[in-house]
């Protein structure tokens, strides 16, 4: 089941909705109720129009999966229907005098989400040297002048871990997610880079030799002695211990 939850925060008015009020004035008491639905009805058709087809193309990946008969998906990797769940939080308003008429503006930021479920038994997390993104007219590229290189190893974009994942979760290389742990830790993470179909599972979850769902964009030199144990290079982040170590929970992708 893929849990979508839309929030709001408490911050500046949010000018599209001041610009519908504007285009249509809205009059007495009623206005401040028109204002808000259509708000609320242009964020839901935005909030649709942004995960719909996703939506179709993973499911569409389920059903080509279950009739191959020679690549048959894993057998914890739950199969179910499609359901969406949107939860909604009360909507702050604030209302604006005019000379001639009031009309209401929502707030100005939305922070919405899209849980999504990962395989189980698939603790190993990999890593790749950011000197392998190369290049240079690529998004992926271009981030790399915010990288800020952690104790670990790791690199991190504005407080949050440089990853690559699967085409399951995104591809929209930017946009920002969390780790959820089973231990109930969360670990911040961008999309740096993309994991190529080719190299992970038919549903794009998973990288096949290995079993990584997520795979950290580090700095060797550093990162390697730090998850190095008496036989050498573990090749596994989840050696760093902390919110690193175990098994993953679920992965949220807000947009």
């Amino acid at each position: 089941m893929f849990k979508i939850r839309k929030t709001v925060n408490t911050a500046n008015a949010l000018l599209l909705a001041s610009s519908i009020a504007l285009s249509a004035p809205l009059w007495a008491e009623n206005n401040n109720i028109t204002a808000k639905a259509a708000q609320t009805n242009y964020s839901k058709q935005q909030f649709y129009n942004k995960f719909q087809q996703s939506l179709v193309d993973r499911q569409q990946k389920r059903i080509a999966n279950e009739n191959n008969g020679g690549n048959k998906i894993d057998e914890d990797v739950e199969l179910q229907e499609e359901n969406i769940i949107i939860e909604e939080t009360n909507y702050d308003i604030e209302y604006i005098e005019d000379d001639d008429f009031s009309y209401t503006i929502e707030e100005n930021y939305y922070n919405d989400y899209i849980d999504l479920d990962v395989p189980t038994g698939k603790p190993f997390k990999s890593y790749m040297d950011a000197r392998h993104i190369t290049n240079k007219s690529s998004i992926q590229y271009q981030l790399k002048s915010q990288y800020e290189l952690d104790d670990s190893g790791i690199y991190m974009i504005n407080g949050r871990y440089a990853c690559a994942i699967g085409s399951y979760y995104s591809t929209d290389v930017g946009i920002k997610f969390d780790i959820v742990m089973k231990t109930g830790d969360i670990i911040p993470c961008i999309l740096a880079d993309c994991k190529a179909d080719e190299h992970t599972d038919a549903l794009g979850q998973y990288t096949i030799d290995n079993g990584s769902i997520v795979e950290f964009v580090v700095h060797e030199p550093t990162l390697i002695p730090n998850i190095s144990n008496q036989w050498g290079n573990t090749g596994d982040v989840s050696t760093l211990g902390g919110i690193f170590e175990g098994e993953i929970s679920y992965i949220r992708i807000y947009f």
